[in-house]
């Protein structure tokens, strides 16, 4: 017992040298830069020193530290990128639709794909938050660390023809790896009256004299020859993309870190005080009351629509509501606008009513034949439960053991094989081959998407149906691994609300149908606001267009 104690307490110490060692000898080979041990340090503060050793001996000496079978299926750590995968879809900061590259050990770069515009590259880390990552409602992806570049309006595109800059318009069109997955590439369109240029962007990091860059390298892919391209950022620089944009990290500006609004945070006394004396100096009583429904709803029922909800954009809407008027979401009678409340007093009004509570009301249940109410119970009428499988069907286990995904999709090739979309932080997609009498066999060969909750086959050709895009896999070089993700559409409006999901993907009469549900508040309220397309079925055809099919639904 004492030399176990004593072994327990070295150990610290014994991980500390060997890290301390495995960093000395990566400094004498020139294997890690200034940069690189940044990175490590914040790395060990965030996740401990077994964190750091594992990206040492795997990014800088080749080896992969794990010694027991890939739980994760085929989750492939490609050498200097940092993490895997390395190329992911999904929100980023509150803003949707975003493209996330891993360049290097901690350093990342991400693209608004809906403007074909970096938003950000900086050192650090991406904090995986949400339902699909750590089962969190509420919280979506944020970077942390240090931005170098930063553009939070977004790139201007242009096709310079006879020297005189055309704006355009952008189209995202995919992305699609390289050899071995170990570059990657963006796709997108310019239009500009009859003018169409197709452009590939490959970002990459580079270092020259002690110096970091972002090298943006762009390439023609199609469309009209003998016209340029080019953007201009936010700031007003002009860039042509006829060749590599380099662009220096050097200043560092530090990430504010965001955090989830507090739900059980409550507003004071004095502020309660304050909106009902706004109530009581306006005209709201003359159409609400306190617990009965006047000529709008009662404050108990606007109250228990938004219970416990109290955030930030609950209260901005509201208040917004309260300023400019609203009608149809109590009913037909429409509330007027209050131009003579100011924005403060607004949201003190909205904060009063959002904290009342229901009055109870002195109840008259029913009663039964002997005077007495009636008292609920659990009984009810089911028939028989099945005690033995029915002889019509046969039941095959699919999955070897150890294989859980979440499954969000699944479809059957001609080949017999089964591919199994899983909504999880990898977004991937596995190939199931179901062996007579053995082990079925389990390949990753799709990663990357957007909480897949969708998957059909079509004619041999795979679709998958993220969050915010419907999008086909394609294995150019038959080698069984998706290659191309390229993106059938994404015509319709999108939000970063965690639940906002896509569900299902059906194809009939050439349509593809899938369903999107409501926008709903960390606790389970619905959104004051929602999108025109939230809670309807949809169908996009061949074009990627989409049109609304059906509508009245909340998660379907």
């Amino acid at each position: 017992m004492r030399k176990t104690l004593i072994t327990l307490a070295l150990f610290p110490i014994l991980l500390m040298l060997m890290l301390t060692a495995l960093i000395g000898i990566a400094l004498q080979q020139d294997k890690m830069s200034k940069s690189d041990l940044r990175f490590l340090v914040d790395l060990g503060q965030r996740h401990g020193p077994g964190a750091i050793i594992e990206v040492i001996t795997r990014e800088f000496y080749g080896v992969d530290p794990a010694s027991s079978p890939d739980p994760s299926y085929g989750r492939t750590q490609i050498t200097g990128r940092g993490h895997a995968p390395w190329v992911i879809r999904g929100n980023l900061d509150g803003r949707p639709r975003m493209l996330q590259f891993a360049l290097a050990p901690g350093l990342w770069a991400a693209y608004d794909t809906q403007k074909q515009s970096l938003y950000q590259a900086w050192e650090g880390d991406v904090l995986f938050e949400g339902a699909a990552y750590d089962y969190k409602h509420g919280p979506q992806p944020i970077s942390a660390g240090q931005w170098y570049l930063r553009d939070m309006e977004g790139a201007q595109w242009f096709i310079e023809v006879d020297g005189q800059d055309i704006p355009a318009t952008v189209k995202y069109l995919g992305y699609e790896y390289g050899v071995g997955q170990k570059t990657a590439v963006m796709q997108f369109a310019l239009s500009a009256g009859h003018h169409y240029l197709e452009l590939a962007e490959q970002p990459e990091v580079i270092e020259r004299d002690g110096v970091r860059y972002l090298s943006r390298h762009f390439r023609q892919i199609g469309g009209q020859t003998g016209v340029r391209a080019g953007f201009r950022s936010s700031s007003g620089e002009r860039y042509l993309t006829q060749s590599t944009v380099e662009l220096a990290l050097s200043t560092t500006t530090a990430i504010a870190l965001q955090t989830s609004p507090d739900l059980s945070a409550s507003i004071t006394d004095t502020e309660l005080a304050q909106g009902k004396a706004v109530i009581n100096s306006s005209d709201c009583l003359g159409c609400h009351a306190l617990n009965h429904k006047v000529t709008g709803p009662a404050w108990t029922e606007i109250a228990g629509k938004f219970r416990g909800k109290a955030q930030p954009t609950v209260n901005a809407s509201l208040t917004q509501r309260v300023l400019d008027g609203s009608v149809g979401q109590w009913g037909k009678v429409p509330m007027p606008p209050h131009p003579q409340l100011s924005y403060d007093e607004a949201a003190a009004a909205v904060a009063y009513i959002l904290s009342v509570r229901e009055q109870r009301a002195e109840r008259y249940p029913p009663k039964d034949e002997n005077g007495r109410p009636y008292v609920a119970t659990q009984d009810y009428d089911v028939l028989p439960r099945l005690t033995s499988q029915h002889p019509s069907f046969r039941l095959e286990n699919l999955a070897p053991e150890g294989f859980e995904p979440k499954v969000g999709g699944l479809a059957f090739r001609d080949d017999g094989k089964l591919v199994v979309a899983s909504w999880d932080r990898d977004g991937a997609v596995f190939l199931v081959d179901p062996k007579p009498d053995q082990k079925s066999e389990v390949q990753r060969i799709a990663e990357g998407l957007h909480e897949p909750l969708g998957l059909t086959i079509v004619d041999d050709r795979l679709f998958v149906l993220q969050k915010q895009e419907l999008t086909e896999l394609i294995d150019n070089n038959n080698d069984g691994v998706i290659d191309r993700y390229r993106a059938v559409s994404y015509d319709w409006p999108s939000s970063t609300n965690f639940h906002s999901f896509a569900f299902g993907l059906l194809h009939a009469d050439d349509y593809f149908y899938f369903l999107l549900s409501i926008c709903v508040l960390p606790g389970g309220a619905s959104c004051p606001d929602q999108l025109s397309t939230q809670g309807k079925l949809l169908r996009a055809d061949k074009a990627g267009k989409v049109e609304t099919y059906a509508s009245g639904f909340r998660t379907p």
